[in-house]
């Protein structure tokens, strides 16, 4: 929402005007208690995504629209895709973020979550935690060992003797790379390219990497 331009769910707006009586409406659904759940257990710590979307930012996600018919979402890419598809989310350009300030409310009141006190924290020299999960490809060199880059960070690479030291390495280069963009006043973050568009090499491998930020004092200023 951005401007003057204002949405409103037509659900709200209809039982609004059936009620005579203004109010949150859009929640008071099944797909909500179920959500409601998963953000509730902080299940695969989807929590830190919504604090991010909360703050008014968006976050990368892989949204399958098939995640919102599964009996249980076990990771945060389900849960954030079911949290599209009911509309809890809006997605572009493999980017989420909350859509209108009625779900805005409602997520902060499910989270117990106060931006203005979470600011204030920071600035006092309290800490934020941020996870982000970007895909890295893995490729054995001629020599031996092993290369890894992000196809989505421009420029971020990494290389181990081994596979498993090219992973510790690729997640050590995402970590510098996110933090270096987040730390901008204008810092975007790519969106997430799906391992299935992505043009592999035979014997590559592919890993996503979780990288967990801790900001402090200051970073939110």
């Amino acid at each position: 929402m951005t401007g003057t331009i204002r949405l409103y769910n037509p659900r709200s707006v209809v039982m609004s005007l059936s009620n005579n009586n203004l109010g949150n409406y859009w929640t008071s659904s099944g797909p909500y208690d179920e959500i409601f759940y998963y953000i509730r257990n902080n299940v695969d710590a989807v929590r830190d995504d919504i604090a991010v979307m909360i703050s008014g930012s968006s976050v990368p996600a892989r949204v399958r629209e098939y995640a919102a018919t599964s009996q249980e979402l076990r990771t945060r890419e389900e849960i954030l895709s079911a949290m599209v598809v009911y509309g809890f989310l809006s997605c572009e350009n493999g980017m989420v973020s909350i859509p209108n300030k009625e779900l805005m409310d409602q997520l902060v009141e499910m989270i117990g979550y106060d931006k203005s006190e979470k600011k204030t924290s920071l600035q006092s020299g309290g800490t934020e935690n941020m996870k982000f999960i970007y895909p890295a490809v893995i490729r054995k060199n001629d020599t031996g060992t092993y290369d890894a880059f992000f196809p989505d960070l421009e420029c971020c690479q990494a290389s181990g003797d081994t596979l498993e030291e090219a992973v510790d390495k690729a997640n050590e280069a995402a970590y510098d790379w996110l933090y270096v963009e987040l730390m901008e006043d204008e810092g975007v973050l790519p969106a997430v390219s799906d391992p299935e568009d992505m043009e592999l090499m035979e014997g590559d491998v592919v890993r996503n990497i979780a990288v967990n930020i801790r900001f402090t004092e200051g970073w939110d200023e």
